[in-house]
């Protein structure tokens, strides 16, 4: 996992594209290619949130929108984490 503030960054203002909550990214690697092909050796990451990039995110929400109150940041964060975290069954007989 990559910290999500290393990642915006490096990337400035890209518009990513996120599947089920997750980045997917091609990194190419021109370091070692092979003496017959020059093209890059490609690797596909799937990049999962994580609790300090839902953090980031809120801060980067609450400075984009200063009207939001703390009560509306709290209600942000507890919807985002409702969603990312799976339900806690605490019933001894499930």
């Amino acid at each position: 996992r990559l910290p999500a503030d290393m990642i915006m960054d490096r990337c400035g203002d890209f518009e990513f594209q996120f599947f089920d909550g997750c980045l997917i990214v091609e990194i190419r690697d021109h370091r070692l290619p092979k003496q017959y092909d020059l093209k890059p050796q490609v690797h596909r990451i799937v990049l999962q949130p994580s609790n300090q990039s839902i953090a980031n995110d809120l801060k980067a929400i609450w400075y984009r929108n200063q009207s939001l109150s703390l009560d509306d940041i709290l209600m942000l964060e507890q919807n985002m984490l409702m969603a990312l975290q799976p339900s806690l069954c605490l019933d001894p007989h499930p």
